[in-house]
């Protein structure tokens, strides 16, 4: 039998684990796998089509398919990790005339809600690049590859103009496509 001054004790002891567990909620949390990440970008010039890609992917994911309420994704891109296979090019991006790497070294995505779509998914959040901070939408398709193991793959163009990224004059088309194959890991 249970005395008053043990279930006291007991109880004392329990609320805060009660507590504690009532108010955690687990979520499927995604860290990505920088290595393997694909950052792509086309872009249309006087010459033909060219494309890039940009590397070192940090930034996190929370996704649950069956819990796109509490999803949200954060990612950070280096400017200066840009690379087109042309180091010219690839040190013009770089410029104050383009990316401007030295005074805006980091582009960023913070996603504001995930919602499911006819095809996948679609992340709707800000964009920040050069200072300014635009809305996107960011159509998405997720597959499992195991049980601890994903890949995130989508694309969207943005108007580079928006962002103060290159001029009217430089014989470069203002939609820029990027192109994401993000393999994450649990």
């Amino acid at each position: 039998m249970i005395n008053a001054k043990n279930m006291h004790k007991s109880l004392l002891f329990a609320i805060p684990l009660l507590m504690i567990f009532s108010f955690t909620v687990i979520f499927t949390q995604w860290k990505y796998i920088p290595e393997k990440a694909m950052v792509k970008f086309y872009v249309k010039e006087e010459s033909g089509v060219e494309e890039g890609v940009f590397s070192g992917l940090e930034g996190k994911v929370v996704f649950d398919e069956k819990d796109l309420k509490n999803a949200s994704i954060t990612a950070s891109i280096k400017v200066n990790t840009v690379n087109s296979g042309v180091e010219m090019r690839d040190e013009s991006l770089r410029s104050g005339d383009f990316f401007d790497a030295k005074k805006y070294p980091i582009i960023r995505f913070e996603s504001k809600s995930v919602i499911k779509t006819d095809t996948g998914y679609c992340a709707i959040g800000n964009l920040t690049m050069k200072a300014v901070t635009k809305s996107i939408e960011i159509p998405f398709q997720f597959q499992s590859t195991s049980d601890s193991t994903a890949i995130f793959k989508g694309n969207f163009s943005f108007n580079r103009y928006d962002f103060g990224v290159g001029s009217k004059t430089d014989g470069i088309a203002n939609k820029i496509l990027i192109e994401l194959n993000i393999p994450v890991k649990k």
